[in-house]
């Protein structure tokens, strides 16, 4: 989105209000040349390995949440449910040794703040977390169901695990 300006209608105000809101600009909501062909993606090649930890954090996240909306549902003794899940869910991270043992979350008041993990974290959870991520990623188009499935399958082969 942008708004044409001119060096002097760029201090323009409104008389009643003080605001630029009161003007009645309009906002144009498609830039009219593309800014696209400017960028060089000829160079860029995806990183597999960034993007399945970044969707690795995100499911976690998402779990995490799942964990803390339980507080509010009076009928699962909202407080107490919200706790043991959590508690089981962080046990289970910890016990496969992500952050050596010690991976907690991080609060910014009340608020949970995104997870973040290193790749090697994100493969440990991977294997472990497969079966809540088979759910979200048969939501996805065919060709991340392949590459998810080939990148699994590497991870399996590599700790010598059998990938059925």
């Amino acid at each position: 989105m942008y708004n044409y300006e001119t060096k002097y209608t760029r201090y323009e105000v409104g008389n009643n209000t003080g605001f630029w809101s009161e003007l009645g600009r309009t906002i144009e909501r498609e830039h009219p040349d593309s800014l696209l062909p400017s960028l060089p993606t000829s160079c860029y090649i995806p990183d597999g390995n960034h993007c399945f930890c970044r969707l690795t954090e995100h499911m976690v996240f998402d779990r995490c949440m799942i964990c803390m909306n339980l507080e509010g549902q009076q009928s699962m003794d909202g407080q107490a449910a919200k706790d043991q899940a959590l508690s089981h869910f962080l046990g289970n991270i910890n016990t496969r040794g992500v952050r050596s043992g010690k991976f907690e979350l991080k609060y910014d008041g009340k608020k949970l703040e995104q997870v973040t993990l290193n790749v090697n974290h994100a493969e440990t959870l991977f294997i472990w977390y497969n079966r809540f991520l088979r759910r979200r990623i048969e939501k996805c188009p065919s060709a991340v169901n392949e590459a998810y499935d080939l990148y699994v399958k590497r991870k399996y082969e590599e700790q010598g695990l059998d990938y059925a």
